[in-house]
């Protein structure tokens, strides 16, 4: 069964969506729009780039130097989970 996006109205005035997990865990969130049919046109555009979307992992790289953090892998940027699952994609060594 596939997880379930939701829109709701903030206090502000605006609509959000978000993406439950079938557990009922939220996985995704959007961002506020003026329009709820603007939310329902961010889902659509969710629906249509995700499957297959590529993680580009930037939380590990410390600049343009290539340092890496202690601990942290440096992932290329268009490195696949599937890459990442099979062991491939991901360079240097845990420090």
């Amino acid at each position: 069964m596939a997880g379930t996006f939701e829109i709701y109205k903030d206090k502000a005035g605006e609509f959000w969506f978000r993406l439950k997990a079938t557990n009922g865990q939220v996985i995704a969130t959007g961002e506020g729009y003026k329009t709820k049919a603007s939310a329902i046109e961010g889902i659509e555009s969710v629906q249509k780039n995700a499957p297959g979307a590529k993680i580009e992992d930037l939380s590990e790289v410390s600049g343009a130097s290539g340092v890496l953090p202690k601990g942290g892998y440096w992932f290329p940027p268009g490195t696949g989970v599937a890459d990442l699952a099979a062991g491939q994609g991901a360079t240097g060594k845990v420090r």
